[in-house]
């Protein structure tokens, strides 16, 4: 559901005119080592190398949630505590994601997440969702859904770099 979600969000970007770097394709990783730490490590490291070298003006990383309590639900959306980029990218998508969903989150800071430490831009994870909650992993497996989730990343965008226009013009 999240790969559906960043193709549908992928098509959006490329519509308006804006170049995307996907990190895959398909339900794979960027690792080869053997050992789930190691390989994991290693897919982690090749997507922000991957962003580095396409020098990318922002990453999005989409997952689903999932959570012991099963009554939480609502997409939220992590930044890099100390990154006023990341936190404009989050409050501008949070928001759009907030008009949607069933749970009204709000963004989160965050200084464990390896890919927002490392990344070289703007950084945010978006959590669409709890698939713990059964209501919102029924939701999140329809395509419909999937759609107005990549819509309103896509307008969180859109938000964000209006923003950082106008903050550059001043």
């Amino acid at each position: 559901m999240t790969l559906a979600v960043a193709k549908r969000l992928q098509t959006l970007v490329q519509q308006s005119g804006a170049k995307t770097i996907m990190v895959r394709e398909d339900d794979s990783d960027l690792g080869t080592a053997q050992g789930l730490l190691k390989r994991k490590r290693e897919d982690l490291a090749q997507r922000i190398q991957l962003a580095m070298d396409a020098q990318a003006d922002v990453y999005i990383s989409i997952h689903a949630n999932s959570f012991p309590n099963e009554k939480l639900t609502g997409a939220q959306t992590f930044y890099l505590s100390d990154s006023p980029e990341g936190k404009l990218l989050a409050q501008s998508i949070q928001q759009e994601l907030n008009n949607i969903t069933i749970g009204k989150r709000v963004v989160k800071g965050n200084q464990d997440i390896y890919v927002l430490k490392k990344a070289h831009q703007a950084a945010v994870t978006v959590e669409l969702g709890f698939l713990s909650n059964l209501e919102e992993e029924k939701l999140l497996t329809t395509p419909e859904y999937q759609e107005k989730l990549a819509v309103a990343i896509y307008k969180g965008l859109s938000v964000f770099f209006s923003k950082q226009k106008e903050l550059t013009k001043n």
